[in-house]
């Protein structure tokens, strides 16, 4: 790897003791020059380089203000991220929605922490993933088997792309009551979640009643599935509903349940009814692998 002269300096700029070149300060130096972070300033009364003893009051305001001018790499550098700032205020915002953060599977059975940038190999691998990005750039609609009779399901979580955002979509169900959800992907190379400044619309779509919502995506760091009965980021129905929005499938009966995902424009409102047009559906496996229910 080559080194540039940013990180030449870095270097140079380096605590011996705990090997960083931090930004708190102040920095101090022994009377020969050397210098030492705050933190570990308080812990050596020798210079850890020549051995002079170490002046409380001899702060070296130079170096303070080169590593204040020193761009920072973001904390997932070593994962792969390459993104580095000189401003507080980027890094801040970088740090939360870097693609090389670690978050929590979305999958309601997982208790795996993965990259945010292998989220969908790891769906795709591990829980069946279903990909639905080339069914229309405005609406994804699928089609599941609703398995009335049992009070626990997991579905296989559904990779949903809808004009350059990318969701995971999730869809539940507990005690009897349906769940779905969308948590938001990093989308680019800087990380910038473009789904998680959206607004996605649900629709259960039946043939007499629609149920819709408009919900903003959930976190995947600070989802809790105790979160589900009480987050209005989330689309819920009951059996019953879901009974009586069943439509028919390939046998000729009502056997199945299909549910709309779009961007929601300026103009939706929650619980809004829609119409979704077109009739082009993906169809969505149930973890029957997994032991449905068992939240984490």
């Amino acid at each position: 790897m080559t080194t540039t002269f940013t990180d030449e300096v870095r270097k140079r700029l380096e605590c011996p003791v705990c090997y960083e070149t931090r930004r708190n300060r102040p920095v101090f130096h022994c009377a020969n020059g050397h210098l030492v972070c705050a933190d570990c300033h308080e812990k050596v009364f020798t210079c850890p380089q020549c051995r002079t003893a170490m002046t409380v009051s001899a702060r070296c305001l130079l170096a303070e203000d080169l590593i204040a001018r020193l761009p920072v790499k973001c904390a997932n550098w070593e994962r792969g991220c390459g993104f580095e700032s000189a401003a507080d205020k980027d890094i801040s915002a970088h740090a939360g929605r870097c693609r090389f953060r670690t978050v929590q599977c979305p999958h309601l059975t997982c208790r795996q922490t993965v990259l945010m940038a292998d989220v969908v190999a790891h769906l795709k691998k591990e829980h069946c993933a279903t990909v639905a990005d080339k069914h229309g750039d405005s609406v994804v609609q699928l089609k599941f088997q609703p398995f009335l009779e049992e009070d626990s399901k997991v579905w296989a979580p559904v990779i949903i792309a809808l004009k350059g955002a990318t969701f995971v979509g999730v869809l539940s169900k507990s005690k009897k009551v349906y769940y779905t959800w969308v948590h938001a992907l990093a989308t680019n190379d800087d990380g910038g979640d473009v789904g998680a400044r959206q607004e996605v619309e649900i629709a259960l779509r039946g043939d007499r009643s629609t149920v819709s919502s408009v919900v903003s995506p959930m976190s995947m760091e600070d989802f809790r599935p105790e979160m589900m009965d009480d987050s209005d980021q989330i689309l819920t129905f009951t059996n019953r509903q879901a009974r009586q929005s069943l439509r028919r499938g390939a046998s000729g009966k009502r056997e199945i349940l299909k549910i709309a995902y779009r961007l929601a424009g300026s103009e939706s409102k929650r619980e809004a009814p829609t119409r979704f047009e077109g009739d082009t559906y993906v169809d969505v496996q149930s973890c029957s692998s997994e032991e449905p229910g068992q939240f984490v």
